[in-house]
């Protein structure tokens, strides 16, 4: 018997929904019980008692308060309260309790363990963990940049139980980022970036993993902005069947750095500088907007005066350093160091 009662409980408690709906019940009942008891019984005993006089009282004794302003004096009453107060109500209180703080502490532990969905809007996405050192640089970069200083970061990933570090910020999404349920945690409906890593450094077939989350983002949200990750240039094929908005092919990169190092050294100096936003001056990237068509190389000139400097034009995915005789239309990416991130509308002031 004891038995068939601990479990009948202890399923019971697993129903939650009915578990709360039971205890809400039982601790209105207790109040008003106690309010119908003590306004009847102590209606003479206290001049101009109200029903919302009883109620008040048995909110405050129910929760264990107990001002003192309105007590029993009728054997009636005291009854009542030793009924609906003591026996039901403080229970039923006590499991009320106990269930907010379970639920509490699950949701703790959901959103620790990234399985919860996260409330963020206009975040970043931060697709696989190569690495604890690797993802926290990211982030020190992404929080340095103005545009994305206040933003929220979701890092999606199903290789780690839970995040190494606590950040300010910084949210888990635990799973597949080959599935929809998972990016539907994520939040990717009301993402602004979704930033693709490879998933180890060393494994060159996780290019074909990176292509095919980029794959499952674009067929998701087609309009929000890829950023891919690429180990070998000769998986570029990879890539082509996706809408991947920029690729990053890391080991080329790093590897043109290390020979031109190798033949000249201070390059390897002043792409770190141009690359490390806490570092003063930092390369940045504004989109020219509608307006007039205007000679590159003069408008460059005029921002170096303003302590602007202009690398390059990007157009349809082609970046061109040579500026003589290269205009600037609506659509193409101004490539400049500076000090700050300037709007289009700066930039057209600074060079006017």
């Amino acid at each position: 018997m004891l038995f068939w009662m601990t479990r009948s409980f202890r399923n019971f408690r697993k129903r939650r929904g009915a578990s709360l709906a039971l205890i809400l019940l039982l601790v209105l009942a207790a109040l008003l019980g106690n309010s119908a008891c003590f306004y009847f019984f102590e209606a003479q005993a206290h001049e101009g008692l109200t029903w919302v006089d009883s109620f008040w009282y048995s909110i405050v004794s129910i929760s264990t308060i107990g001002y003192g302003d309105y007590f029993p004096q009728t054997t009636g009453g005291r009854l009542g309260a030793f009924f609906f107060i003591i026996l039901v109500g403080l229970s039923a209180f006590s499991g009320m309790l106990g269930l907010l703080v379970d639920w509490m502490v699950e949701m703790s532990q959901r959103e620790l363990m990234g399985l919860s969905t996260v409330p963020c809007r206009n975040h970043v996405i931060l697709v696989n963990f190569p690495g604890e050192a690797r993802v926290r640089q990211i982030l020190e970069e992404l929080r340095l940049d103005e545009g994305r200083m206040r933003r929220d970061v979701v890092i999606v990933s199903e290789r780690i139980e839970r995040l190494p570090f606590a950040l300010d910020n910084v949210f888990f999404v635990h799973g597949s980022p080959l599935q929809e349920e998972t990016f539907r945690r994520a939040r990717l409906d009301q993402a602004s970036v979704a930033l693709v890593l490879c998933t180890d450094p060393a494994d060159l077939t996780s290019d074909g993993v990176v292509a095919s989350v980029v794959t499952m983002i674009e067929h998701l949200r087609p309009d929000i902005k890829t950023v891919a990750e690429c180990l070998d240039e000769r998986h570029r094929v990879l890539f082509e069947s996706t809408s991947c908005d920029s690729i990053v092919y890391s080991n080329r990169v790093v590897n043109h750095l290390l020979v031109q190092e190798s033949c000249q050294s201070g390059v390897a100096c002043l792409v770190e500088k141009l690359t490390d936003q806490a570092d003063g001056d930092s390369l940045f990237c504004t989109a020219v907007e509608q307006g007039p068509e205007r000679d590159a190389l003069p408008f460059a000139c005029a921002l170096l005066a303003q302590d602007v400097n202009v690398m390059g034009v990007t157009r349809d995915g082609v970046t061109h350093t040579r500026l003589k005789g290269f205009r600037l239309s609506e659509g193409d990416e101004l490539l400049y160091v500076a000090g700050q991130r300037y709007s289009w509308e700066e930039l057209a002031r600074l060079g006017a």
